[in-house]
């Protein structure tokens, strides 16, 4: 399986950290697994010491080049999940995702405690059945 974490956060702390320690893990398991993060951020770099591969994009910031480029790196490579951690990625991969076939399961795995915000943006309540159905 291959599995592609996005990451757009430059700093460096127990997010980052964790994002390698468990692509490293999924590695360890038989996974191909790939990384997309902005070049300037230190998991760029660390990545490489946890034997995991690295692709620089620049989704540090919601940008249409962010979203350009990860919709044509997702366009040209094939994963089975894509599992985004920040809310900047988690953006550009959903609309990069749109209309692509095959497209990636999309998990977004958040790693803060505080409410999700109950908004058009980022609705709390339960999605409609119709985006639970199996495909």
């Amino acid at each position: 399986m291959h599995i592609v974490h996005s990451e757009s956060s430059c700093g460096w702390g127990g997010q980052e950290i964790r994002v390698l320690e468990e692509a490293a893990g999924m590695r360890s398991r038989g996974h191909r697994v790939t990384l997309l993060c902005p070049r300037e951020a230190r998991i760029h770099d660390e990545a490489a010491t946890r034997g995991v591969t690295a692709v620089a994009l620049p989704i540090a910031r919601k940008s249409l080049a962010g979203w350009r480029a990860m919709r044509t790196w997702l366009a040209q490579e094939t994963c089975d999940v894509l599992n985004s951690h920040s809310s900047t990625d988690s953006w550009l991969a959903a609309l990069a995702l749109l209309g692509l076939s095959p497209r990636p399961a999309l998990v977004r795995t958040r790693h803060i405690s505080a409410a999700v915000p109950d908004n058009i943006a980022t609705p709390a309540s339960s999605p409609p059945e119709s985006a639970c159905a199996s495909s």
